[in-house]
């Protein structure tokens, strides 16, 4: 769960980070004493978006235009063309991601 100490943690932080709640409330929950009481690994919304940061990413997307030609014309006459935004990664770049993260050590099984 790191950089959070569990996943009770990383449920609190996620739902933080994603709900909409601004820095500021952030702030003003996680000063609250019950909220305290729980030894949280991040006190503060700098805290929290820092250790967010910190997470692993995984391979990088990277994206292309592809250009595809039609079998319809323009009032031109010229050919219609299409252009599509394509994200992909490195698919090796995503195995060894996978196979390398320590939580999926032993739900793994693969032979030559």
């Amino acid at each position: 769960w790191g950089p959070f100490k569990n996943e009770e943690e990383w449920e609190m932080g996620k739902w933080l980070a994603t709900s909409g709640v601004s820095q500021s409330s952030m702030n003003e929950f996680l000063t609250l004493p019950a909220i305290k009481g729980l030894n949280l690994s991040f006190t503060s919304a700098r805290s929290l978006l820092k250790a967010v940061d910190a997470l692993p990413r995984g391979p990088r997307w990277t994206t292309f235009d592809l250009k595809v030609e039609g079998d319809r014309s323009t009032d031109l006459g010229t050919p219609q063309v299409e252009t599509y935004e394509l994200y992909h990664r490195n698919i090796l770049d995503c195995v060894q991601d996978i196979l390398g993260d320590p939580l999926l050590k032993d739900h793994m099984q693969y032979a030559p």
